[in-house]
């Protein structure tokens, strides 16, 4: 019997030897007999109808294997986590910057850039939706499924928060904002795909979530389960970001290896990831903080709005999630919470380290530090007056038991290891134009959800028709 390791035991991290010694495989390491090389072809238009795509003149570039475009996918010509809206191939419009209209396929790197610059496209601009503000004006629809370009809206109520405010002897009314951010891991996106004896397909590369790249596979080239296999391969970094646009490429290089029955690299460079990978959503919170005069809080309001860019892939779970922890690890008797996602022809956004928390705790704990400068306290207090404990319930309706609840010693040891009220009492103090300061600042999430229901890990197994069993573990070392 295999012996079992308890939790706390200390392990090996994977691959670390690997890592250290530089033999880790990384997906842009592998190198295969015979292999061809793709690069997609983007116009840098945000918002504009295809008129045609000409590939006469890549195609009589020497070495240039194939170019494929919309036309050559022969399922669903569509990706993305909550909706499969993102074309894997724009086919009528661009909608974003990074919406790549062509592949191309040749013997190397280079020859296939330089068929990708001979791609002509003819391509009419259309006037972008370039701000929330725009997007929510309704004059330009992106997508007639949206016709007021809102793609997901949540709300969180507790209580009465309207009246709680009204009867609060101080509030504080701000409102913040955060900006998109690039998940920029050490390693840019990267997969080879190879052909499989029956026409089948094998993914290997940098994936966070072979399950869903299987299914995307699947649905576009129109194969079974069974023909497609994904082996990922070393991930260097991820943080949400190497899910859904590795699904893209991966059915991009697909088609070539299908045709040409050869492996198919396509790796992005830098620019490339940037351009046209998701990004964090940025979040525009208008928030209204009650509490009393001693600093217990009685309320909070918070009207929240993202920018989720051309496609919905996962703003609605990034609303829901930023909306049940919105309201931080504090005990509120009233909340209301809203948050909405509009598309614009800006980045599309996904998932990234937080999941929309860090937005949402951002703008309540700026709220936090401004509440206790009106209560002329100390912001560490404020924060230990209010953090939730066992027996609490908190804001989306958990209640608090069998467990530990930590934070109130957790914030009291980060307090005393950076001598924070020390440190805080000496810089209130500071006159002239530089000066030192020193912050502090609460933060809840889920494992998993975080709300709604229980947070927990596991693995199914699944007994096949034909007598195989199927195990899915669907953990991957992010590297």
């Amino acid at each position: 019997m295999a012996k079992l390791h308890e939790v706390h035991q200390s392990r090996q991290r994977i691959h670390v030897m690997e890592k250290m010694n530089g033999c880790a495989i990384y997906g842009a390491d592998l190198h295969l007999p015979h292999m061809l090389y793709a690069k997609g072809v983007v116009t840098g238009c945000p918002y504009g109808e295809i008129r045609a795509i000409h590939t006469e003149e890549a195609l009589n570039i020497p070495g240039v294997r194939g170019v494929y475009t919309a036309e050559d996918i022969p399922g669903h010509n569509g990706f993305g986590a909550f909706c499969k809206d993102e074309p894997i191939l724009a086919e009528r419009y661009v909608k974003f910057a990074g919406d790549v209209v062509a592949v191309v396929v040749a013997d190397s790197p280079v020859l296939a850039e330089q068929g990708a610059k001979a791609v002509r496209v003819e391509l009419t601009p259309l006037k972008p939706v370039l701000t929330v503000e725009e997007a929510l004006s309704g004059e330009i629809v992106i997508n007639p499924a949206y016709p007021d370009n809102l793609c997901a809206s949540q709300h969180l109520i507790k209580g009465d928060a309207a009246a709680a405010l009204a009867q609060a002897e101080v509030v504080v009314e701000e409102t913040y904002e955060t900006a998109w951010v690039e998940h920029a891991y050490l390693e840019p996106e990267a997969v080879v795909v190879l052909p499989l004896e029956g026409g089948g397909l094998e993914m290997r590369g940098s994936t966070q979530n072979p399950f869903f790249n299987r299914n995307v596979i699947c649905e576009a080239l129109c194969l079974t389960e069974k023909q497609v296999v994904i082996h990922p391969d070393t991930l260097g970094g991820s943080f949400g970001g190497k899910c859904e646009q590795i699904s893209a490429m991966a059915v991009r290089a697909g088609i070539a290896a299908l045709r040409l029955n050869r492996p198919v690299s396509y790796v992005f460079t830098r620019e490339e990831s940037i351009q046209q990978s998701h990004k964090r959503h940025g979040i525009r919170t208008h928030i209204r903080l009650g509490a009393d005069h001693t600093g217990i809080l009685t309320a909070l309001e918070a009207r929240a709005v993202m920018d989720g860019g051309a496609y919905v892939n996962e703003s609605p779970i990034v609303t829901w999630k930023s909306t049940n922890c919105g309201a931080g690890p504090y005990r509120f008797p009233a909340v209301y919470y809203e948050n909405k996602a509009v598309m614009t022809n800006n980045m599309v956004c996904g998932a990234m380290r937080g999941f929309g928390t860090p937005q949402a705790i951002f703008a309540l704990e700026s709220a936090m530090n401004e509440l206790a400068q009106r209560l002329h306290m100390n912001p560490l207090e404020l924060r230990r007056k209010n953090l939730l404990r066992i027996g609490d319930t908190t804001a989306s309706g958990h209640l608090l038991q069998g467990h530990v609840v930590s934070i109130n010693t957790v914030a009291q040891r980060v307090a005393q290891t950076i001598r924070f009220d020390e440190k805080f009492e000496t810089y209130s103090h500071q006159t002239g134009s530089i000066r030192r300061g020193v912050g502090i600042a609460c933060s809840i999430r889920g494992v998993s959800f975080g709300a709604d229901s229980e947070d927990v890990g596991r693995a199914r197994l699944t007994v096949l028709p034909d007598g195989r069993v199927e195990v899915r573990c669907p953990m991957m070392e992010m590297g």
